[in-house]
């Protein structure tokens, strides 16, 4: 009998959380059902039909998508963080660390013991591991200052009596320049033919997201003359298969339409691949490659891949990663942070020196961080101000060299995927490129091919063209490129892409929209709506400051409303399939879907004007916004002299007040 009792004893309690769980249920199906629709537009029958249309129309050509960053349906999902903020998790030991010299605190290290563990790449065996060095003690009796030689090292210091405890450990990294590179040349001067070229990659950054997480960053490069690659698309889903073809212009993975070009295995190592620093070192250049995530490394992936057994450049900062990433005072620190440091700081302090031990020569750097960007939307966004600190402190390092601003692929997990904005952007990284004055002076056709280049597509396998270009002393040698062929060189011109599969990029990766000419019949939805448009911006006109008539008889006239005589044109703007039933956000459906409708319509007399727009139409909420202004392709003369607004006075036509707008329009 006693359950009954407890049953009966706390029953208020039940009643009540069970209507506390049925309130609950409630609002999550209101939710559902009002905010989260999962409608598979790829099965609407009008989309559908357009499908079939396309089909049929052999020569439609891939249509760039203009994927406006602050496109209001992915306002939701930008948020801009504040700059990253690191704690200290210990006593700090050591002052500063500047060109070599190791500053120590001498009130901390007065009644400790110091010692320097030199760690290095293992040589031919693993890159997976490191190898330290033994212990060597300093002797800081009289003084607090030490140089260092080593490249990649650690300090501990511990306390001076019988406990011995560590008070202290930290790991560092420094550019140690070298007057000959890993291939034994000379590491020559730069100059206007073999400029330097300078590569800082951010994973998973999309153009759209960085215009919104790296505003700062993003004016300075735009005020320095950097130009984006509008059209640039990926060739593989993920890092490695496009930083494969960056740095070796091969496909490192098959996929249904492509075949694989290099040994696509697990557990390689990559040192007999044809990286691109192979071929700047044989021809002067000192090199670096620094990423900043060991145990996500694009060539050690979890240590599935091995990586490089030989150092595969002059300066590698692997070793210094995999010592501190895994340190007990990394795992303690706030995330992104190492310490009382920013990790990004110190990757950006690492291809500092690289710029300024090498200042005036020879140099090629791949800098490459996942740390931020790999698994977050707005995250990276903490860097701004670092960044262009960064790049406005090294103006004049750089004055020599060809700057690329890049990325693998836009982000491929976040909620944005809810929107065909954000699936454009997953297929769309960031690219971004600055050409230094001597160049621009004594080559300026390579400015002007790349400002033409920027509009068409461009891919991963046309920045190993580019590059090797330049590797080989040849960036300014005017290149004759009208053979069709899956990549080529963006600093020349190029024939214009038919679409995806000719550029060697899998139809499941495609961003290309496809304009197609539709049945005039099939847009008189369309016309209607752009005529209301218009009509309201005639009805309108009167209300709006912007109509400030010249003379008081000017008041006795008006614009008369139009009607359609007849739809000239009409096409529509229909994605891939594979940007609506995208294969990897089966966890993030698309929760609205458009179709851009352009149409050139007739008026009627006494205005026959020929109007032209692009519309767009919600299949969800089965509603119509206009895109853009109204533009009137034929000569109208001095018929609308009774306004002044700029828009106005291209569709106006004005009438007197006394005339029956009824009447002019028959």
């Amino acid at each position: 009998m006693l359950f009954p009792r407890i049953f009966y004893n706390y029953s208020h309690y039940i009643t009540y959380y069970s209507k506390v769980a049925l309130i609950f249920v409630i609002c999550f199906g209101v939710y559902y059902g009002l905010f989260r629709t999962e409608t598979d537009f790829s099965t609407h029958p009008h989309f559908l039909y357009l499908q079939k249309l396309r089909d049929s129309q052999s020569k439609s050509e891939c249509v760039i998508p203009d994927a406006d960053p602050w496109d209001p349906s992915i306002l939701s999902y930008y948020s801009k963080p504040s700059p990253l903020v690191c704690s200290t998790m210990q006593v700090q030991a050591v002052k500063s660390f500047n060109n070599g010299i190791l500053t120590f605190e001498p009130q901390v290290i007065k009644n400790a013991r110091c010692y320097k563990t030199g760690i290095r790449h293992d040589e031919n065996v693993t890159d997976l591991d490191v190898i330290y060095e033994k212990p060597v003690p300093l002797n800081l009796t009289h003084t607090s200052s030490i140089k260092i030689s080593d490249e990649v090292f650690q300090i501990t210091c511990e306390s001076d009596n019988l406990l011995k405890s560590e008070i202290f450990k930290y790991h560092y990294t420094q550019i140690v320049p070298k007057s000959s590179n890993i291939k034994n040349k000379v590491i020559e001067q730069s100059t206007s033919d073999f400029p330097s070229v300078i590569m800082i990659g951010l994973d998973s950054m999309s153009r759209g997201n960085f215009v919104r997480q790296m505003q700062k960053t993003y004016k300075y490069m735009k005020e320095a003359g950097f130009i984006d690659m509008e059209g640039h698309m990926k060739i593989h889903d993920n890092t490695y298969g496009n930083l494969l073809a960056i740095l070796t212009g091969k496909r490192g993975v098959g996929v249904k339409e492509f075949s694989t070009e290099i040994n696509e295995s697990w557990h390689i190592a990559f040192d007999e691949f044809d990286f691109i620093w192979k071929t700047f070192s044989d021809n002067g250049y000192a090199t670096l490659f620094a990423e900043d995530r060991p145990d996500i490394g694009t060539f050690t992936y979890k240590n599935m891949l091995e990586g490089f057994l030989k150092q595969p450049t002059d300066h590698y900062i692997r070793p210094f990663w995999i010592s501190a990433f895994w340190s007990l005072i990394s795992r303690r620190s706030v995330a992104s942070c190492y310490d009382s440091t920013p990790q990004h700081k110190i990757q950006l302090k690492y291809l500092e020196e690289f710029l300024e031990k090498y200042d005036k020569k020879r140099k090629f750097a791949f800098w490459w961080s996942q740390d931020m960007s790999h698994g977050f939307l707005n995250l990276i966004g903490k860097v701004d101000d670092d960044f262009e600190k960064f790049f406005k402190n090294n103006e004049k390092r750089m004055e020599d060299s060809i700057i690329i601003v890049f990325s693998d692929h836009g982000h491929r997990y976040d909620k944005i995927r809810e929107t065909v904005i954000g699936r454009i952007e997953s297929r769309m990284p960031f690219h971004s490129i600055r050409i230094p004055d001597g160049i621009k002076k004594k080559y300026p056709q390579i400015v002007e091919n790349l400002m033409v280049n920027s509009k068409l597509m461009t891919t991963q396998f046309d920045v190993n063209d580019s590059l090797r270009k330049i590797a080989t002393g040849k960036v300014g040698e005017k290149w004759t490129q009208t053979d069709r062929k899956r990549s080529y060189s963006y600093f020349d011109p190029f024939p214009k892409r038919i679409g995806c599969y000719e550029a060697g990029i899998p139809s499941d990766f495609c961003p290309c929209f496809s304009e197609i000419e539709i049945p005039k019949s099939e847009a008189k939805e369309a016309a209607v709506e752009l005529m209301r448009i218009v009509n309201d911006l005639l009805e309108n006109t009167e209300k709006t400051e912007e109509y400030e008539p010249d003379s008081k008889e000017l008041t006795e006239y008006m614009c008369t409303p139009m009607e359609i005589q007849n739809v000239e044109f009409s096409s529509v703007r229909l994605p891939m399939l594979s940007v609506l039933k995208d294969v990897k956000s089966e966890d993030t459906p698309l929760q609205s879907f458009s179709l851009q409708y352009h149409v050139v319509v007739r008026a009627k007399a006494p205005s026959n004007a020929l109007l032209e727009s692009t519309l767009e139409h919600n299949l969800k909420t089965n509603t119509w916004s206009s895109l853009g202004e109204v533009e009137r392709n034929n000569k109208y003369g001095n018929t609308s002299f009774c306004v002044n607004d700029r828009i106005l006075k291209k569709i106006c036509h004005c009438i007197s007040r006394k005339t029956d707008p009824v009447t002019a329009i028959l």
